[in-house]
């Protein structure tokens, strides 16, 4: 069994790494949220950035759009003004131009090339060109040039938007994919900070059931070292006690004997001696008690007994307590010369042990009472020991024979009686075993009847020796 001290140090050591594994978590937890934080911050940052250049360059090609259809009007309906206002629009969308490449300055982003601001320096040299003319309508293969170069620098500019979206959405699916994988650790991060939580509470608990296991098991082994220790101390004591009383009942009997002699003896001190003769056998059965229940007997040899000799041992053991009880105890009717193969010694102990049980379990009931009865078959002698009681609980019934469950006090039981019986009785090749289908609360002892098949033979019908 695992020390205490050992436990303890163990349950620490495993509290501390516990400990360490949450704290890493912790920090992992702290780390990929500042990090999710940041980049998405920075995500929609570059979102709004995107947004702006993209608006400055749509802006940009409306204003080359209107150019063009000023142009074109121009041309149609003779009107230089047109032609003015479409160099105008030239000149505001290289101011958008320009705005753009500002900004990515100010950012230092490199989002959108500066290769049309030549394009944009061409359009305005042609424009100057045409105004050179007093007559602008006139330098019609100017104009159309100028109507070229607007929708080769418009086309350019639609695909440096759409360029500009799709660097953002390649952007947008790997944060996603990142986001993604994030979320899976952080999933699998929390599913460990549940488990090892769980764990924690495992141990606290097991701790707890051991810790008070422990100290109930370390409560009933110093007492049965005191129970042991007393019956050590009874056996030898009663030893003691045994030499000088002999002595004093030899010589009872010689003053009895001289008294009889005596015809002047009264009838008085006849019966003071009867009265020192029956409490000095009252005597002689305690220490006969004592002596048979400090033994163990299991180094004994099995030897053919009398079932009526065992019953006779059991009920000087217990016919005092059941007495100062007032408990009806009878023995059932059984063939003469039933015997069967034990060691003497256990067989009472358990006897006596199951019905000391019984007086405690019956004390203070109305009407108490023992029975003590056999059934013999050809295969087997059962004995049982049933009281007045009403059955055990059910849920003691399959831990009653556990070593050390009692349902008793601590101060009144070890829980070792029945566990030790049932052993006793299997070495035996029989069996104890508690009824569940009496009325009434019922042990019983199984023996094989070995006895009964050794005497009848191999013809013989006889059941009993």
């Amino acid at each position: 069994m695992m020390k205490l001290n050992d436990f303890n140090r163990n349950s620490i050591i495993t509290g501390v790494l516990l400990n360490l594994i949450m704290t890493i978590i912790f920090i992992v937890f702290i780390i990929l949220g500042y990090k999710s934080t940041s980049e998405n911050a920075a995500i929609q940052d570059d979102t709004f950035r995107t947004h702006f250049q993209s608006r400055l360059i749509l802006k940009s090609i409306n204003g080359l759009n209107h150019s063009r259809a000023d142009i074109l009007l121009g041309l149609e309906h003779k009107d230089p003004e047109l032609i003015s206002t479409a160099e105008d629009q030239v000149l505001g969308a290289k101011s958008n131009y320009h705005l753009l490449l500002s900004e990515q300055s100010l950012n230092k982003t490199v989002r959108v090339s500066n290769a049309f601001e030549k394009q944009f320096t061409e359009l305005t040299d042609l424009y100057d060109q045409i105004f050179a003319n007093e007559r602008p309508l006139e330098n019609k293969a100017l104009l159309q040039s100028v109507i070229e170069k607007t929708t080769t620098l418009i086309s350019s500019m639609h695909e440096e938007e759409s360029s500009l979206w799709v660097d953002e959405a390649m952007k947008l699916h790997a944060f996603s994919k990142v986001k993604e994988r994030n979320l899976h650790i952080f999933y699998g991060l929390t599913l460990c900070f549940v488990v090892i939580q769980l764990v924690l509470i495992y141990f606290t608990i097991v701790k707890y059931r051991l810790n008070k296991k422990i100290n109930i098991q370390h409560e009933r082994l110093v007492l049965q070292t005191r129970l042991s220790t007393l019956g050590m101390m009874s056996a030898e004591l009663a030893h003691e006690i045994n030499s000088p009383l002999m002595v004093i009942d030899g010589r009872l009997r010689i003053l009895h004997n001289e008294l009889l002699s005596h015809e002047q003896t009264s009838d008085k001190s006849l019966k003071n001696i009867e009265i020192i003769k029956r409490n000095s056998q009252r005597i002689q059965g305690i220490i006969k008690s004592f002596k048979t229940m400090s033994k163990s007997g299991e180094n004994d040899v099995f030897e053919y007994f009398e079932l009526s000799t065992i019953y006779e041992e059991v009920q000087d053991l217990v016919s005092q307590k059941i007495n100062d009880e007032k408990i009806d105890f009878k023995i059932g009717s059984f063939p003469d010369n039933t015997k069967i193969l034990a060691r003497r010694i256990q067989i009472v102990q358990v006897l006596t042990n199951l019905i000391n049980n019984s007086t405690d379990a019956i004390r203070g009931t109305i009407n108490p009472w023992i029975k003590l009865e056999s059934v013999i078959t050809p295969e087997k002698i059962e004995i049982s020991v049933t009281d007045s009681g009403l059955g055990i609980h059910e849920d003691h019934v399959d831990s009653i024979f556990d070593p050390f469950y009692s349902t008793k006090g601590s101060a009144e039981g070890t829980g070792l009686g029945l566990s030790i019986s049932k052993k006793i009785m299997r070495e035996h090749g029989g069996d104890l075993h508690y009824n569940r289908l009496s009325t009434h609360t019922q042990f019983i002892l199984t023996f094989q009847n070995k006895k009964a098949r050794e005497d009848r033979g191999p013809d013989s019908s006889s059941i009993l020796s």
